[in-house]
């Protein structure tokens, strides 16, 4: 399995993912909705909204954020959090407190 996928679920169907009344489902036409939903199709039309990635330096899918900022027109900035995985950055106090720093910064 790959990792990406083994941190999802030790997020999502586990206690540490349970919030609130959120359950793990997906209805049946969202798989195909999914499916063929590329984010780099509207990165263009992102123009003149600021646009701010921030990424773990470990995460499987650094990539698609990586392509998503160079499709992206100005203004954009790509923040890298060192260490951090993808779902660390959603709960991992030394990785969070990072990223809302950075947010903070470009929202200033």
């Amino acid at each position: 399995m790959p990792r990406l996928f083994r941190e999802f679920y030790q997020y999502y169907m586990t206690e540490r993912g349970a919030k609130g009344l959120y359950e793990s489902k997906f209805l049946p036409w969202s798989y195909e909705t999914l499916a063929n939903f590329s984010a780099l199709d509207i990165a263009a039309n992102l123009t003149p909204t600021p646009l701010l990635m921030i990424v773990g330096t470990e995460a499987d899918s650094a990539y698609e954020s990586e392509q998503m900022f160079d499709s992206a027109s100005q203004p954009k900035q790509l923040i890298r959090i060192e260490g951090a995985n993808h779902i660390g950055l959603y709960d991992e106090d030394e990785y969070v407190d990072q990223a809302a720093e950075q947010i903070i910064e470009f929202f200033s």
